[in-house]
């Protein structure tokens, strides 16, 4: 039982569904909940009556959020008035609402009235974020237009010729204040839509307050022309180009760019070093760098970038390449320092010691790294890299598909000794086997960075006793180490899942591909030993196809594991 402020307990009387139907007049909403009320309920009125008491009469509209009807019964008479909420509430109220609900939602309250209607459409909160599909959309697409000088980011998703229509609503007076634009076409979009011509022609009238504009476009093979959008649309801040092909790179003019993110589906296509060139060097105020699929037959980024874009902060090249067995979960900016990169993922680096300048200004900033190197590496490159020290670091990947032993045996102990406070370290495509000193050096440096709390090991070669040493110096109550995960490696064996088994303060577990090298027995073992020592353990994910009911009970007795995957 519902009351109201004021009032005293009563009995709800719901009015009928029509009585919300699209602007329907005051009076014969009253007029209608009159003999809706003495024929659904006959018998509430004299028992209200003769205890004197109040009610709230709730609505049984479809939206549920329709007029609120309060009745006063004294022993002589009785009394009826609204109580609207949209209508009588302050705007701030009616507005914080509103923001919970999804934008169709909202455009289904402009039908319950055209009181209702007024309103809304009069609040510029709801308005001012609004997301179209084919899933959520407004069946009234004409409302759109009456609060298009609201809407100040318009996603359309899903594009297809039935939403195109949205697109056709803006006129050169329309949305006056609207400032990100995003259109999207699926693969799986229904007819062909060319999205350039409403991007060259149609939408070129938001040029003059646009600042930020995503365009996916994954149903056709469609070129679109950099120099083109940018001519048009001067006031950009924030590009992201999600398409076939991306031409036109060459520019000769300023642009106001702090954020682009470029990727091709064309895998076969190659940058043209000089355009893009031009493109860094008319880019000033760059600070968010992301090229997806970016191949310039061996060309280094880092020449084609030289001085160009001093205030970079975040540098993406190929981050799919760094994908392949985890998520890398780009950091947002924090105290963003103009010029002092916050993120680094590199792939190819070609030329290590041409980062050198841009990480001694980066020393007390850069938080994320990911590299790749390329093939044939001077050492003297490498001695000059590994003279950095980077002590906010905190995350780190190494892919080591083209590298030597002799970088394994030197290079790579010594840049781990520079980052002293690396909490994550990812090791994947090492799948060359150092024998004795090599792999130990390595894990032996990874024993003395006292913050590392994740190990993740992908299509590498383990053998040896580099890493059964890291794990018995961390099979201690003061180890920080909290995950490992051991992903299509050679050399898992039945000690090394032992001495995982002793790791009392590991809180996440992986394993993939490890029938090949670990029996079932083995296994089993391995489950009912860490059971009683992995006391904090709450994540644990298999990839065994030989598991059984005997393995899956041991599960049971780990004391704090609330997620467990088998597959």
């Amino acid at each position: 039982m519902q009351t109201a402020s004021g009032l005293n307990q009563g009995t709800y009387v719901g009015p009928p569904a029509t009585i919300c139907s699209r602007y329907t007049t005051d009076n014969e909403a009253q007029n209608e909940l009159s003999l809706h009320m003495n024929q659904s309920n006959p018998n509430a009125l004299p028992s209200l009556a003769q205890s004197s008491k109040s009610s709230i009469a709730d609505s049984d509209c479809p939206m549920g959020t329709s007029c609120h009807v309060i009745k006063e019964w004294t022993d002589d008479s009785q009394h009826t008035r609204y109580v609207d909420f949209m209508l009588d509430s302050p705007y701030e109220i009616v507005a914080h609402i509103l923001s919970y609900l999804p934008i169709g939602s909202i455009c289904e309250c402009t039908r319950v009235s055209q009181r209702w209607y007024s309103r809304l459409v009069k609040l510029h909160k709801p308005w001012e974020t609004m997301t179209i599909s084919e899933e959520e959309s407004t069946s009234d697409y004409l409302l759109l237009r009456d609060v298009s000088h609201y809407v100040r980011s318009l996603r359309l998703y899903d594009m297809t010729p039935r939403l195109i229509r949205y697109i056709e609503l803006v006129e050169p007076h329309s949305f006056p204040n609207l400032r990100s634009l995003a259109l999207v076409t699926f693969l799986h979009s229904v007819g062909v839509i060319d999205l350039r011509t409403y991007l060259y022609e149609t939408l070129a009238c938001t040029a003059h307050s646009l600042e930020q504009l995503h365009i996916q476009e994954l149903s056709t093979r469609m070129v679109f022309s950099l120099d083109k959008i940018l001519r048009i649309y001067s006031n950009l801040t924030t590009l992201q180009l999600d398409v076939w092909n991306i031409v036109d790179y060459s520019i000769s003019y300023a642009t106001r760019l702090t954020s682009i993110d470029l990727k091709m589906s064309i895998l076969d296509m190659h940058y043209d070093i000089h355009s893009i060139q031009s493109f860094f060097q008319h880019s000033p105020q760059l600070r968010y760098l992301k090229l997806q699929y970016y191949t310039t037959q061996g060309y280094d980024i880092l020449l084609t970038l030289e001085d160009h874009c001093p205030s970079l902060t975040t540098l993406i090249i190929n981050q799919e390449s760094f994908e392949r067995t985890y998520t890398l979960d780009v950091p947002e900016q924090i105290d963003e320092q103009p010029g002092c990169l916050q993120c680094l993922v590199l792939n190819p680096l070609v030329l290590p010691h041409l980062l050198v300048p841009r990480l001694k200004r980066s020393l007390n900033t850069l938080r994320t790294m990911c590299l790749d190197p390329a093939e044939s590496i001077p050492s003297s490159s490498w001695d000059l890299f590994s003279t950095v020290t980077l002590s906010k670091l905190t995350f780190l990947q190494i892919n080591l598909f083209y590298v030597s032993t002799e970088f394994v045996h030197q290079h790579l102990p010594r840049i781990l000794r520079c980052y002293p406070s690396l909490e994550t370290f990812i090791l994947e495509q090492f799948m060359i086997h150092v024998e004795g000193a090599g792999t130990n050096e390595l894990f032996d440096t990874l024993t003395q960075l006292p913050r590392l709390s994740r190990l993740r090991l992908a299509s590498s070669d383990i053998r040896g006793e580099g890493l059964l040493q890291f794990l018995r110096h961390h099979a201690n109550d003061g180890s920080s180490l909290q995950e490992v995960s051991i992903f299509s490696c050679s050399g898992l064996s039945k000690m090394v899942l032992q001495h995982i088994a002793r790791l009392p303060k590991l809180k996440e577990l992986a394993f993939k591909d490890v029938d090949y090298d670990v029996e079932q027995s083995d296994f089993k073992e391995f489950m009912k030993l860490a059971s009683k020592n992995m006391t904090q353990l709450s994540s644990l994910k298999m990839e065994f196809k030989r598991f059984d009911d005997q393995v899956a009970e041991i599960t049971r007795e780990f004391k704090n594991l609330s997620s467990v995957t088998f597959t």
